[in-house]
């Protein structure tokens, strides 16, 4: 008996465990480096009030723009933690938004790579 193909979807429901890779970016800067210590603090003071904040990581990042690993339920609550107005390393103001999410890394370091700018590894 041939059984039938197995999509790479699958069902089409989403994996809860499948993470997604949010884009970050910080408009208004001109040539300001933002650390990994930056994005780490940044991100984790703007994180959801809860029992436990939903964990995330940085996995890359490029002067004004990062890819941060959420888990896939958590990320409708990152966007709306993660676009706000915060103080820069310099002491100025900055916006902060999210761009999109992707469901690879592929497709997130394709859009970090959109500046043809060198992609530093982020510090774990």
């Amino acid at each position: 008996m041939d059984r039938p193909r197995k999509s790479s979807i699958s069902s089409g429901k989403a994996n809860p465990s499948r993470p997604r890779y949010l884009g970050i970016e910080v408009a208004g800067t001109s040539n300001l480096r933002f650390s990994p210590p930056w994005w780490q603090s940044l991100l984790s003071s703007f994180q959801p009030p809860a029992p436990s904040p939903p964990p995330f990581r940085v996995i890359r990042f490029d002067r004004d723009r990062a890819i941060v690993e959420v888990g896939h339920r958590t990320v409708p609550a990152a966007r709306a933690a993660w676009n706000a107005i915060v103080s820069g390393p310099d002491g100025r103001s900055y916006s902060v938004r999210t761009v999109r999410s992707w469901g690879t890394l592929v497709g997130a370091k394709a859009w970090l790579r959109g500046n043809a700018r060198p992609l530093p590894r982020a510090v774990r």
